[in-house]
């Protein structure tokens, strides 16, 4: 639950480092996605990568152009740690309402 969390804090400053321009905010959001899969598949808790892989062939074809491959990379693998851990907080959450 705690990397949820820190994934998620890290996942939205990377996101306002997107929008800014300030490129070690994503940088380390990205890393931190990267970390997260990791260890997600490596745990059995993430049984594929495909939701990785699509966010990052996304962001390859629609900003690989102005960001270069590596940075357009690590922005989709940023999206998508926000979307995902926005959406397994959601359901921690009602899980401990209940």
């Amino acid at each position: 639950m705690i990397l949820y969390i820190i994934v998620f804090i890290l996942s939205v400053v990377g996101i306002f480092g997107f929008f800014l321009d300030i490129p070690v905010l994503y940088i380390i959001s990205g890393v931190a996605s990267i970390i997260d899969n990791a260890i997600g598949t490596l745990s059995g808790r993430q049984n594929n990568l495909i939701t990785p892989i699509i966010a990052i062939a996304i962001s390859i074809i629609i900003i690989g152009a102005e960001y270069g491959w590596v940075f357009a990379s690590l922005i989709g693998l940023t999206f998508e740690a926000a979307i995902l851990s926005t959406t397994a907080l959601v359901f921690i959450v009602y899980q401990l309402r209940k």
